[in-house]
């Protein structure tokens, strides 16, 4: 009973659904493909809620509270009470093929104590108005519902669906709604999760509202989102802002020209290649205000020291070149959400970097810096100085470094997918307790069962099921509301014996004085002649409620759910041909552990190429300007690896935006005549990046959270680094 509180429920948000693949690699099979595919749509649009209360009488009136306050067009309520009627309708044209396990032992032992017992609630009042003397004239297929219905966590009580948690001896009375639309179409508009906690507020003291379903997550998920992206995109406008009013004086639109024309272009490229703008690609873009800024702070300190752009034009070109390479290796990796984020930073720094080549040369006036920039400036004028003083060997730098390479292939992975989870742990919570209330089925462990027709699918279910007996796994499958067809024709036969052979039935109907029944009911077991098959079953009601479980079209497909995680020795007993079996958390924690270590190694092999093309095919480039970015990305990666266990996908990602900063500045430096005004430039653009990504690591999305913590601190050890790598005599910081 009540079947679609089984559904499974996901608890990934609105924002990180977009980085997972849209396809899984070659290993998954279409069936698996097709089974999530299947659940997804079942259970989107359903949503739960639980009113509890340890008085009876009192749990009703909170249920027909809520019921009454939450009215929307957006949603409608389902009455779940109806599903005793559904039940009824869906088997009773299969009435004398399915028997309760008490009357079939009653048929083989003891057929008169089944007369007795059917005599005595004939004459109970409760008996006697359901009571129809020929379909059913012994009760024997309301004994078989009610037999299903006691296997049932909910209860019909009170005219309500009902669980009782024996732990806290509380009544939960159960509201089942269907939204109009996907939850993640609702998500964004939705004023649902206010009117429950103002729901929850005046609930007197001992009651409970527990809600349950996808669309909480996706509503949570699409809030914080936009929280976010307001806090973020603010924060470092007002920082980048700020930074260049010090630096530059009032004069800030030549400044923030490029960076607009690089964020529209951007935004516009997007939305032509995906249709739509993420809102986790507008929180991540707004990190390239501190990127994107970079190419009009170096391009403004020349014209203010009278240096001219042309002496700019290679760094710039190079520094972008290497930002655009590692912003860019994140489209391929196989996530939607940072293929879009990779198009819009790439695109975003193109834009910018043509902007101030087409807008710069016109700005010839200098500006005047504020007396507010000059503590920035004693700072990078100090750590030059000191920098200057620190020696170190060509040969030890470079041993640093080639750790630093080669220890990025050695880093411990955290690749749980509760870096994906970003639900508050009350929704969390919830969640379980009600899953735990209803009993039902783990959604992220199945099997996933073909077959080329129903008959087919049917056995190889029944296959499977037999092995998991055998292995004592607990599991749950449509075959649970589908009596076996053997079982069926046994209990037909029983039923045979009680209808056309014995003359008990008619001494039933004599002792009522009814004897001209006993043909009417013989005539109707006899017209009912068919089981119900699989077929059948899907074709009924109660086969609607069994989505979750089976399907028939277009493909056949069944998922039979289990209840515990298994270990290897037991996948290799229940290997088939006819069924795959799937446990998401498993993959989507191997997934993110190999896209982890696929990266890295990428990272790895090009940062080799770049050393060995520098060397071969130019000499004013010295390698040592690269040692910088590479060691600060590697040491802030173990520096988050010691503090939070290991690394993760995104934390690594976010080593590529560290690269990219690096080698932009280092390339300037190299090339630059005024070691001080160079260092200058670079400090104020690191300034500024670090407001932007120093922001996304204060973010309470983990995909933000990561990127932003190891950014900010490699940017930060970038800034520390780079003079010290200096090696070259004629480098301009030795100068």
């Amino acid at each position: 009973m009540y079947l679609l509180l089984r559904l499974p429920h996901y608890n990934f948000d609105s924002s990180l659904l977009s980085l997972l693949p849209e396809q899984q690699q070659g290993a998954m099979a279409e069936a698996r493909a097709q089974a999530q595919s299947h659940l997804s749509r079942v259970a989107d649009k359903q949503w739960l809620l639980l009113v509890g209360h340890s008085d009876r009488q009192k749990s009703v009136q909170l249920a027909e509270q809520v019921k009454q306050t939450l009215v929307s067009p957006t949603w409608r309520f389902i009455e779940t009470a109806a599903q005793f009627q559904m039940l009824n309708e869906s088997y009773w044209p299969y009435r004398y093929f399915l028997l309760a396990e008490s009357d079939r032992q009653l048929l083989n032992n003891n057929p008169e104590q089944l007369f007795t017992q059917a005599r005595q609630r004939l004459y109970s009042p409760l008996g006697a108005a359901l009571y129809d003397p020929v379909a059913d004239p012994l009760f024997l297929f309301q004994n078989y519902t009610e037999s299903l219905a006691l296997n049932q966590s909910v209860k019909l009580q009170d005219g309500w669906p009902t669980l009782f948690d024996a732990d806290t001896a509380v009544y939960y009375r159960l509201l089942r709604y269907e939204l109009a639309q996907e939850a993640f179409v609702v998500a964004a508009d939705t004023n649902l999760p206010s009117q429950l906690a103002s729901l929850r507020s005046a609930l007197p003291s001992g009651a409970s509202l527990l809600s349950s379903g996808l669309i909480f997550h996706a509503a949570h998920g699409a809030a914080q989102a936009r929280k976010e992206v307001t806090v973020i995109g603010a924060g470092s406008l007002m920082g980048v802002l700020l930074v260049l009013l010090l630096a530059f004086g009032l004069n800030l639109l030549p400044m923030l020209l490029p960076l607009g024309a690089g964020l529209l272009v951007a935004f516009a490229a997007s939305l032509w290649a995906f249709d739509r703008v993420h809102l986790i690609t507008l929180a991540f873009g707004a990190s390239l205000i501190g990127v994107g800024i970079d190419y009009a702070v170096h391009a403004r300190m020349a014209l203010n020291h009278g240096e001219p752009l042309a002496s700019l034009k290679q760094p710039l070109l190079l520094g972008l070149l290497t930002s655009v390479l590692a912003y860019g290796l994140q489209g391929l990796m196989p996530f939607p959400g940072l293929r879009q984020m990779a198009l819009f930073s790439c695109v975003g720094l193109i834009a910018c970097w043509v902007s101030v080549w087409l807008w710069f040369p016109q700005q010839t006036k200098p500006t005047v810096a504020s007396r507010g920039i000059l503590p920035l400036y004693v700072c990078a004028d100090a750590w030059l100085h000191f920098s200057r003083a620190v020696h170190w060997s060509n040969r030890l730098k470079a041993a640093v470094f080639f750790a630093a390479v080669v220890s990025l292939l050695f880093l411990p992975g955290d690749d749980g997918v509760g870096q994906l989870q970003t639900s508050p742990p009350e929704l969390i919570q919830q969640e379980q307790q009600v899953s735990r209330l209803l009993e039902g089925p783990q959604p992220g462990r199945y099997f996933v069962v073909t077959g080329n027709d129903a008959e087919q699918l049917n056995m190889h279910v029944t296959a499977l099921l037999q092995r998991l007996s055998d292995l004592a796994i607990g599991n749950s499958s449509y075959q649970h509301w589908l009596p076996a067809l053997e079982q069926q024709q046994r209990d037909r036969q029983l039923l045979e014996g009680l209808y056309q052979q014995s003359d008990q039935l008619h001494q039933w109907y004599s002792d009522l004085g009814a004897e001209a029944l006993t043909a009417q009911a013989r005539a109707q077991f006899s017209a009912a002649a068919a089981a119900m098959d699989l077929t059948a079953l899907v074709a009924t009601p109660l086969g609607a409620e069994l989505q979750h479980f089976v399907r028939l079209q277009p493909t056949p497909l069944a998922i039979v759910y289990i209840g515990q995680p298994l270990q290897q020795h037991q996948l290799d007993v229940l290997t088939g041909n006819s069924w795959v079996y799937v446990d998401r958390v498993r993959e989507l924690t191997g997934m993110l552990a190999s896209h982890r270590v696929q990266l890295l190694r990428l990272l790895v092999l090009a940062l080799s190429l770049l050393c060995i093309a520098t060397l071969l095919f130019s000499k004013k480039i010295q390698p040592s300007l690269f040692y910088a970015p590479v060691i600060a990305a590697s040491l802030a990666l173990w520096l988050v690896s010691l503090c939070a266990g290991g690394v993760n996908l995104f934390h690594c990602l976010a080593v590529l935006l560290v690269l990219g900063v690096g080698f932009d500045n280092s390339l300037i430096l190299s090339l630059a005549r005024n070691a001080q005004v160079a260092w200058r430039g670079a400090t104020v653009s690191v300034l500024t990046s670090l407001l932007a990504f120093g922001l996304l690591a204060a973010c309470t999305t983990p995909v933000l959270k990561s990127f932003g913590t190891v950014a900010a601190l490699g940017l930060l050890l970038v800034w520390l680094l780079v003079p010290i790598m200096a090696t070259s005599s004629d480098s301009p910081l030795r100068n």
